[in-house]
């Protein structure tokens, strides 16, 4: 596997999604204000980015973070037994929901409520110690929210599942190698806005930004593993 060269590929897709939100374009995505609407009880719905240019350095980190964990537990457990693979596959979905880490530090802003950067999260969190909510609430909000990565490993499970488990990291065609990425981008990125956000963008923001990223991962990984057999690794 040329590590560096689908690094350089992955970080691209992500950093194209990165500019399509910092663009809205097709559509602006809302923020979700984790922390501050945990303690705050809010129930209205989500307001929209205006996401810094720097979310493009975020999506990059981000893409390229999230299909090296979703490979390299593919290819490490490769020739694992079958509870050991699959044991990887909770794994690659609980670790590789920390790649959207680097979205949390670039996120946008919001006009009614603290978004995702990293001046506001820390705000919010100060916020409700200033009025007297209370510690023990605060530490558990923050716990909850940096322990447990809920659905955002949904798009790197899925990966892993298709290299892995389902046996096509070693696939020869690019079809297949595009499908596997594209499918995990798309379904796995719905699957995370629709049930751990109470609102989510157009259905067709993942589509979008699941294909793009999907692609690359697809063609890159392609790429290298036909290197790889034609130099008899």
């Amino acid at each position: 596997m040329d590590w560096l060269r689908c690094l350089a590929a992955w970080g691209l897709g992500g950093a194209i999604n990165g500019w399509l939100c910092y663009a809205k374009i097709p559509a602006p995505i809302p923020v979700k204000p984790v922390v501050y609407e945990f303690l705050q009880s809010m129930s209205q719905g989500g307001s929209f980015a205006d996401y810094p240019w720097f979310v493009i350095i975020g999506g990059a980190s981000h893409g390229a973070l999230l299909a090296f964990l979703s490979l390299w537990f593919a290819v490490r457990l490769w020739n694992g037994h079958q509870l050991t693979r699959w044991f990887g596959l909770v794994m690659t979905g609980w670790v590789s929901g920390f790649a959207w880490m680097p979205l949390i530090a670039t996120g946008g802003v919001q006009s009614d409520a603290p978004a995702f950067g990293v001046l506001n999260t820390i705000d919010s969190i100060l916020e409700p110690i200033r009025t007297m909510v209370g510690w023990p609430l605060v530490l558990f909000s923050i716990l909850v929210t940096v322990l447990v990565p809920e659905f955002r490993g949904s798009v790197g499970a899925l990966y892993y599942f298709l290299l892995n488990i389902y046996h096509q990291l070693t696939a020869r065609t690019l079809t297949r190698h595009l499908l596997m990425g594209v499918l995990s981008g798309c379904l796995g990125a719905s699957l995370w806005w629709r049930l751990d956000w109470n609102w989510a963008p157009p259905w067709y923001t993942s589509l979008l930004h699941g294909t793009i990223w999907g692609s690359l991962v697809g063609l890159s990984v392609w790429k290298s593993q036909c290197q790889a057999m034609a130099d008899g690794r």
